[in-house]
């Protein structure tokens, strides 16, 4: 048998099996982004993944990075209030009293 034959054919039945590695392994580095403070793109982009399933402590958490600009990120108060926003709508209290916080003061609000 031809060896581009066989490489290509044992890359064919390893490739579904390698996918779920890489897979395994992005996600379980993005779960350990939470214990650390963001200090990089990657965590950020983490956090957005999770923040966009719906989890309110991590939208909470992506609220806070836009709110201070914490050098990853610029400051931008809309985005900060939108994940609020988010956070306060899954039901986090935290995110209630600084989403009413910024209703009051204007901050992020057209």
């Amino acid at each position: 048998m031809d060896i581009r034959l066989l490489a290509t054919l044992w890359l064919w039945n390893i490739s579904p099996r390698l996918v779920v590695i890489v897979t395994t392994i992005a996600f379980s580095s993005c779960s350990w982004a939470r214990l650390t403070p963001c200090n990089s793109k990657s965590d950020i982009v983490c956090l957005q993944l999770r923040a966009q399933q719906g989890k309110s402590s991590d939208q909470y958490d992506l609220a806070w990075i836009y709110l201070k600009g914490d050098g990853v990120t610029p400051k931008d108060d809309k985005k900060a209030l939108y994940w609020f926003r988010k956070a306060a709508e899954n039901g986090m209290a935290g995110a209630q009293y600084r989403l009413g916080r910024r209703y009051y003061s204007g901050d992020g609000v057209t």
